[in-house]
C-alpha cells in the first residue's frame, strides 16, 4: 500500500473554555479544546501547518512517542531541537508515522501542555506493519481514544512563577482541581450516587469535616445557549460517553497527558486485556483496572457482555492522597438498534479504583508488562 500524506492546518490560539464547568482562558487549536485528533496509517507522512495566533508567546508541538527518524527538527522540543515559533509565524511539521500505536501531541514550550495544548494521535496498522492482535476485536470495535489530563484553575503563568521561586519562596500549586477525560470533567461534583463515598474520602484526606462535594448544577447562560452545566446537551463539561453494542469486543486506547497525577482507570463490570503499551505490542494480560502515569499509553480489549444499560468508567488518583474528585465517563450499551440517550446516567455506584498507596498493586501491574514473544530483539 502506497504511503499517503495526512495534511492539516492548525491555528493555535487562546480560547475561553469551561472544561470542568468553570470557564477559563486556555490554549486551543482551531478554536476548540482538546486539539483535533490525527489518525494516520503506519508509513504515512503527517504534515501539520501550524499558525501561531497567540500574540505574546512562542509555541512548539511535540509528537509524543513518534521517533522522528530523519526529522529531529520536527520533534518539537523547545530550545533543544527547535526554536519556538514566534507569534504570527507559521511552521510546517512534516514527519513519518513510523509504527502503529497510541500516541498524543502536546505543547512543549513553558507549561503550554497544562494550559490545554494537547490532542490525540493514532497510528493504525498497515499491510506492511500489521498488528498481531487485530483479529481479536470486532470490525467497528475501535472506540474513541480516552485522553486523560489534570486541570488547575490557577493559570499556568502563576503556577510557573511559584514553581520557579526556588531561591525566594517556592509556592506549591497544590493538587489539581479536576481530572479531565477527553477535556471534560466536573469540578468538585459527582454525577454518580457515590457522592457520600467521595465526600468521606476527601474529608478524611483533607481533615475537613465540612462537605466539599456538591451536586452538578446546570447553568444556562441564555435561552439559546447551553454550555456550562454537565447535564446540558451541548455543554463543554458534559460527561464523555462511549457507545457499545452488546456482545462485541472493543479496543479502547488510553493515554495520559497529566502534569502531576498518576491515574487509574476502571470499567464497571468489565475486565480489560492489555495488548499495547507506549506503541509496543505486549504479551496480553488481563486486569481489573489500569495504572497510567504521565506520558504513558495503552490499548486494551474488553467484551461488552453486560446487559444493555449504562455503566460507569472511573478514573481515580493513585500514588498521592486523592484530594481530587474521581472523574467519570459512561459506557452506554445499545438496546437493539436504539442506543440509550447520551446522558442516561448509570444507576449503580461507580467502581472504586485501588487505594492510592497500594504499592504492591502498582508493582504487580508493572511486572505484567512484557514484550510479545515475536518481538524483534535489540541488536547486541
Amino acid at each position: 500500500m502506497a504511503a499517503a500524506t495526512v495534511e492539516v492546518t492548525w491555528d493555535v490560539e487562546y480560547v475561553l473554555w469551561a472544561p470542568d464547568c468553570q470557564q477559563r482562558v486556555m490554549i486551543g487549536i482551531n478554536g476548540r479544546f482538546p486539539g483535533p485528533n490525527i489518525t494516520a496509517r503506519a508509513g504515512d507522512v503527517i504534515s501539520v501547518t501550524m499558525n501561531n495566533k497567540m500574540h505574546t508567546e512562542g509555541v512548539v508541538i511535540h509528537w509524543h512517542g513518534i521517533r522522528q527518524f530523519g526529522t529531529p527538527w520536527a520533534d518539537g522540543t523547545a530550545s533543544i531541537s527547535q526554536c519556538a515559533v514566534n507569534p504570527g509565524e507559521t511552521f510546517v511539521y512534516k514527519f513519518v508515522a513510523d509504527k502503529p500505536g497510541t500516541y498524543f501531541y502536546h505543547g512543549h514550550f513553558g507549561m503550554q501542555r497544562a494550559a490545554g495544548l494537547y490532542g490525540s494521535l493514532i497510528v493504525l496498522d498497515s499491510p506492511e506493519q500489521p498488528e498481531p492482535f487485530r483479529h481479536q476485536y470486532d470490525d467497528g470495535g475501535e472506540l474513541p481514544m480516552m485522553l486523560l489530563s489534570d486541570w488547575w484553575h490557577q493559570n499556568v503563568y502563576a503556577q510557573a512563577a511559584g514553581l520557579d521561586g526556588k531561591d525566594r519562596h517556592f509556592e506549591w500549586i497544590g493538587e489539581p482541581q479536576t481530572i479531565l477525560i477527553n477535556g471534560r470533567g466536573q469540578f468538585e461534583c459527582t454525577l454518580g450516587p457515590a457522592r457520600k463515598s467521595f465526600e468521606k474520602l476527601l474529608n478524611q484526606e483533607r481533615g475537613d469535616p465540612a462537605s466539599t462535594i456538591r451536586r452538578c448544577a446546570a447553568t444556562r447562560r441564555s435561552a439559546e445557549e447551553e454550555r456550562v452545566g454537565p447535564y446540558c446537551p451541548r455543554s463543554q463539561c458534559a460527561p464523555v460517553v462511549f457507545n457499545v453494542e452488546q456482545g462485541k469486543t472493543y479496543r479502547l486506547r488510553i493515554a495520559s497527558t497529566t502534569s502531576l497525577s498518576l491515574l487509574n482507570v476502571k470499567i464497571q463490570g468489565n475486565k480489560m486485556t492489555v495488548v499495547e503499551a507506549d506503541g509496543n505490542h505486549v504479551e496480553p494480560f488481563v486486569v481489573d483496572d489500569i495504572d497510567i502515569y504521565s506520558g504513558e499509553s495503552y490499548s486494551v480489549f474488553f467484551k461488552a457482555d453486560q446487559k444493555p444499560a449504562s455503566y460507569w468508567i472511573s478514573v481515580g488518583v493513585r500514588g498521592r492522597h486523592p484530594k481530587t474528585v474521581p472523574a467519570l465517563a459512561i459506557l452506554s450499551y445499545g438496546n437493539g438498534n436504539a442506543a440509550p440517550p447520551p446522558l442516561q446516567l448509570p444507576a449503580g455506584e461507580p467502581p472504586v479504583t485501588p487505594a492510592w498507596n497500594d504499592t504492591q498493586r502498582s508493582k504487580a501491574f508493572t511486572y505484567s508488562i512484557r514484550a510479545r514473544k515475536d518481538t524483534n530483539r535489540p541488536p547486541p
